[in-house]
């Protein structure tokens, strides 16, 4: 078999990897200070949405250890719950607060407000149009431009398979 299987637990995060054995990221050692929603890769690192804000993983190559430290606090704090790895300079962040992104600094800005947004659970991106990704939250499923994030498409009902905006 190919691949891991990434776990988010109550008290940390769990890697299964099929061709070794199971890797742990236990809550005290590995520092992950709250429970973690999503797991998402970027910029070759681990970053968890918590119920915290964002955590991204670092290596203590003396211990052979990895570890996570809080992102960004003063700008993210509580709830995210999702993040979409765009492309190669942008993971956007769902939250409490509507939605963000982390560059490949790890600079975090806000770029579309909660009153166009709600609260966002969940994203993904689209297949069909460029530069755009579906959200779900508060305010149901929406349609976002990265370029425009505050011009949102509503889907105002789901019926046998068919969006209706």
């Amino acid at each position: 078999m190919q691949g891991n299987i990434w776990l988010g637990l109550n008290d940390g995060i769990s890697k299964i990897n099929f061709s070794s054995k199971v890797k742990q990221f236990e809550k005290i050692k590995s520092k992950i200070d709250s429970i973690t929603n999503y797991i998402g890769k970027f910029n070759n690192n681990l970053y968890l949405a918590t119920s915290k804000g964002i955590n991204k993983s670092f290596v203590n190559h003396k211990k052979f250890r990895q570890y996570f430290l809080p992102l960004e606090r003063d700008k993210i704090q509580g709830q995210t719950w999702s993040l979409l790895n765009f492309d190669d300079k942008n993971l956007i962040v769902a939250s409490r607060w509507g939605l963000g992104h982390i560059n490949k600094n790890d600079v975090y800005k806000r770029f579309s407000e909660y009153k166009y947004t709600g609260s966002v659970w969940n994203m993904t991106k689209s297949k069909i149009f460029k530069d755009h990704f579906f959200i779900s939250g508060s305010r149901g499923l929406g349609l976002v431009s990265f370029l425009q994030p505050n011009k949102i498409i509503r889907f105002s009902k789901i019926e046998k398979g068919i969006l209706w905006s």
